[in-house]
């Protein structure tokens, strides 16, 4: 395999097409996991917790074995023919729409190679849609039990590599 195909650098790997869906299977770890703690950080930056309840980092704030952050992507949570919220949602909606979640366990996980667009279904029919809407941002990162990170843009960029612990780090 060439460097075109293949770039690594500071443990981060670019994934070229053939191996995206595989990457994108990893995602399915998160299958069978209850969700909690759903959270936003700044604009409509969704974070979800999966698995058990354990400490992480030196803030000591509760996160999952798992973690799903959607920073640089619209994303919709429904159930059939019923919009629950969105991203471009007033946040106290966005608060009071993802406290569904609470105690779900995702059922199925899809997505695209191409769009990196990823659709998730829980318990209750509630379904959660993440749709990449930018080029300079990650779209969406999973970070794995085993300090592997999966990270989506920007745009058709899609990565695996290790959490990094220095500052800055990724």
């Amino acid at each position: 395999m060439d460097w075109a195909t293949r770039y690594i650098t500071i443990g981060r790997i670019m994934i070229n097409g053939h191996e995206r869906s595989a990457v994108l299977n990893r995602v399915r770890e998160l299958e069978t996991l209850g969700a909690w703690g759903a959270r936003f950080g700044a604009g409509s930056m969704l974070s979800i917790e999966f698995g058990q309840d354990v400490e992480i980092g030196v803030s000591g704030v509760p996160a999952g074995t798992r973690t799903l952050m959607i920073w640089g992507a619209a994303w919709a949570l429904s159930r059939p023919n019923e919009l629950i919220t969105g991203s471009g949602d007033d946040p106290a909606v966005m608060q009071i729409g993802v406290a569904e979640l609470e105690g779900c366990v995702l059922r199925e996980i899809t997505g695209d190679a191409d769009t990196l667009e990823l659709r998730r279904r829980f318990d209750g029919e509630l379904r959660l849609q993440v749709v990449p809407i930018t080029t300079d941002l990650k779209h969406w990162l999973v970070y794995l039990h085993n300090d592997t990170v999966l990270e989506a843009g920007p745009g058709r960029l899609l990565r695996s590599g290790s959490r990094c612990t220095e500052p800055g780090g990724w």
